[in-house]
């Protein structure tokens, strides 16, 4: 989503991630340029945070690119002006990935796109988001921890518990409990009961805190680490396909100059797994 944005995925089967504003044009010429986002023609000022609160700036255009995780396979990709937020790119990518039918099921993106629409739209897509919370800077809501857990009323995070597939609903139990944690007040301080104290929170009520995968177990964390295929997908793109030196102007131009280097990368895939 800079010059850089993307989505994670598997080439064929298993799983799909996005990352970071990931989708964009598609690889191929079927798809209408009309699908960005309305956006001028000519080239604009961009600005990007880094992970340290380092600025970013720079003028020209971003490609947002989807690419299946497991392979750097490139799924789609669109071409915007800088001044463009990535987090409008995320749906019309989402999108066009989707409408592939590649067995995509799981949506990686990194703290830039946690908007709490997102992952509604997401859940639509029959996607599972994995999106790192971005509070910045405030404090969770009373309740909840910082990964957006349920805590108990001292203050401990709730264990996980189990999914109900028929419910859709997480289930978190007393970490005392569970052995996770030496409470000085112990499992009647919540509850009477000897199972100690269980809360259920229906993903649909707020997806944007609690998921079907939940963050902070290990399978969240194991996908999340495949975010790191679309750097590699834009560094391959930046450093061998050309990416780096555009000389034409006009979003179109540059949206027909990143297209190529796509599908070299694409021909670099498969020619790889062959």
């Amino acid at each position: 989503m800079t010059p850089k944005n993307g989505q994670e995925s598997d080439l064929l089967p298993p799983l799909r991630g996005v990352k970071g504003a990931h989708f964009r044009d598609g690889i191929t010429a079927d798809i209408p340029f009309e699908t960005a986002p309305q956006d001028s023609e000519h080239a604009s000022w961009g600005l990007k945070t880094g992970p340290k609160g380092q600025k970013y700036r720079w003028f020209g255009y971003k490609l947002h690119l989807s690419v299946a995780a497991s392979s750097l396979f490139p799924l789609a990709a669109l071409t915007t002006t800088a001044k463009l937020h990535d987090v409008n790119l995320a749906r019309p990518l989402v999108k066009m990935t989707t409408d592939r039918d590649m067995g995509e099921r799981v949506a990686i993106f990194d703290a830039g796109y946690d908007q709490a629409t997102l992952y509604q739209d997401l859940q639509a897509q029959g996607l599972v988001p994995i999106i790192p919370l971005n509070r910045h800077g405030g404090a969770p809501p009373e309740g909840r921890d910082d990964l957006g857990r349920p805590t108990c009323s001292m203050g401990y995070t709730l264990t996980l518990a189990g999914y109900d597939t028929t419910t859709d609903t997480q289930k978190f139990r007393c970490p005392h409990a569970t052995g996770h944690v030496d409470c000085p007040m112990g499992m009647a301080w919540c509850s009477g009961s000897n199972y100690g104290y269980v809360e259920k929170i229906a993903i649909a009520d707020n997806p944007r805190e609690v998921g079907r995968i939940v963050r902070g177990t290990r399978e969240w964390d194991r996908l999340y680490d495949l975010r790191t295929s679309v750097e590699r997908a834009f560094s391959y793109l930046k450093e061998q396909l050309n990416l780096r030196t555009v000389r034409v102007r006009g979003r179109r131009k540059v949206h027909i100059h990143n297209l190529l280097a796509v599908i070299a990368l694409a021909a670099a895939v498969l020619a790889s797994a062959a």
